[in-house]
């Protein structure tokens, strides 16, 4: 009677140790073979292992670069109204010292505009990455889905209908 095999954590130990513990010596491997299938089973174990850690790595940066383009449209918006608000107040005829507020708050706009699409871009990029060490992971695909989401209504809030068109189709 022979003793059952533990399920290994990954096919090819399992293989190894299948082919060492064969009850008949003759289809046993020799301890070459036995070094050569466990360093293969151990180094794709080892990068599964390493894909898993980096893939997980690349979704937390994926949502705080997420996080962050929500943060930046709150005060994205906030900074709109003030240029909107500075922009009534300030006549067009205003002396240049009067227009510095407007201006520096148009600055503040395209500054944060700027950030905004960087996070997305970067929180893309790394949903990416990682849906491709991870195919078989919902999360990153769930949040490349959430990002393009973002993308369609932000175009649709501006107006822009080809960009929310192209938004639409990932």
């Amino acid at each position: 009677r022979h003793a059952r095999i533990p399920e290994a954590p990954h096919p090819e130990l399992a293989e190894a140790l299948t082919a060492a513990l064969q009850p008949e010596p003759d289809h046993r491997c020799t301890c070459r073979e036995l070094l050569i299938l466990l360093d293969n089973a151990l180094s794709a174990l080892a990068d599964v292992q390493h894909r898993q850690a980096m893939g997980e790595a690349l979704m937390g940066e994926a949502r705080e670069h997420l996080l962050r383009w929500h943060e930046l449209g709150v005060r994205l918006d906030e900074e709109r109204r003030v240029v909107l608000v500075q922009s009534q107040k300030i006549p067009g005829y205003a002396d240049l010292h009067h227009k510095r507020p407007l201006w520096e708050a148009e600055d503040r706009v395209y500054q944060l505009t700027s950030a905004r699409w960087l996070s997305w871009l970067r929180a893309t990029q790394q949903a990416t990455l990682a849906a491709t060490l991870l195919p078989e992971s919902r999360e990153s695909q769930s949040t490349l889905g959430e990002l393009w989401w973002e993308r369609m209504v932000d175009a649709e809030a501006r107006g822009d209908a080809r960009e929310a068109w192209l938004a639409r189709q990932q």
